[in-house]
């Protein structure tokens, strides 16, 4: 499994989360608008169109780290 080393360029690209407004603060209900750069990598990289599944959740929740 290739991992990052030395002279190696690392990029961490964040999208718009429907549950967090920009101020990363919780909203009291989904922004399904905030879909809208997802919905177009998806169409632009993948040739998918949007997946009624991405708006379908009622809460997000954070993995729990494993010990």
């Amino acid at each position: 499994m290739p991992c990052a080393g030395l002279r190696q360029r690392l990029e961490a690209n964040f999208l718009p989360n429907p549950f967090y407004s920009s101020a990363m603060q919780r909203l009291d209900a989904p922004d399904w608008s905030r879909l809208a750069l997802w919905d177009e990598l998806r169409r632009q990289y993948l040739g998918l169109e949007p997946d009624p599944k991405d708006r379908s959740a009622t809460r997000f929740e954070h993995a729990q780290a494993l010990t």
